[in-house]
């Protein structure tokens, strides 16, 4: 699929969101997920969280995502998404545009380590670092493969799709919607 960043040799890499998928928060509505990140132009990063063993990831329960209600889902994404709803059943699809672009295409930790501010010890979980390691190792890639007389990645949305092997499957946790409502971390799309 050559897109107009992809012609460029550019990846926009953007936060999925910090809201869970009922924004604004207890939309019992619809779930729309945020822009820019439904775009299907740009690799949208989600939330994951390590849970109590520290080895194992799960979905973060603010993680912004779910579908578009504006951008249509690319074909790239089909594949994970059918497998999505087969696992877990399209049962709030009144709440969401089934054929809408997938949010996030992957998602990253988001917990940064305790920090220092001002006068006091903070932590921070949010998709802002989460897309900025996603960024990161997108560019070590780039450089490395640049160093071999490779061209860089450009466009790695459909990559990311070809090779879901490539990805851990994050297959608990869930991003909240409207009380029990959201989007389960199941086999399929929500890597």
């Amino acid at each position: 699929m050559r897109t107009p960043n992809s012609l460029l040799g550019v990846s926009y890499i953007v936060t999925s969101g910090d809201f869970g998928s009922g924004f604004p928060v207890g939309n019992c509505a619809s779930f729309d997920a945020s822009f820019p990140a439904t775009c299907p132009f740009v690799i949208a990063v989600g939330e994951t969280e390590l849970i109590v063993d520290a080895v194992t990831e799960a979905a973060w329960v603010s993680s912004d995502g779910g579908f578009s209600n504006i951008f249509q889902r690319a074909k790239y994404q089909d594949a994970a998404v059918e497998a999505y709803f087969r696992t877990v059943g399209a049962n709030t699809s009144s709440l969401f545009n089934v054929s809408g672009c997938a949010v996030p295409d992957v998602s990253v930790i988001c917990q940064a380590p305790f920090y220092f501010d001002r006068t006091l010890f903070e932590f921070a979980s949010t998709t802002a670092i989460s897309a900025s390691i996603f960024a990161s190792m997108a560019a070590l890639l780039t450089n490395e493969r640049i160093a071999v007389g490779m061209s860089g990645l450009e466009f790695l949305n459909p990559l990311i799709y070809q090779n879901p092997g490539a990805f851990n499957e994050i297959a608990t946790g869930f991003n909240h919607g409207c009380q029990e409502l959201g989007f389960s971390g199941k086999i399929g799309w929500d890597r």
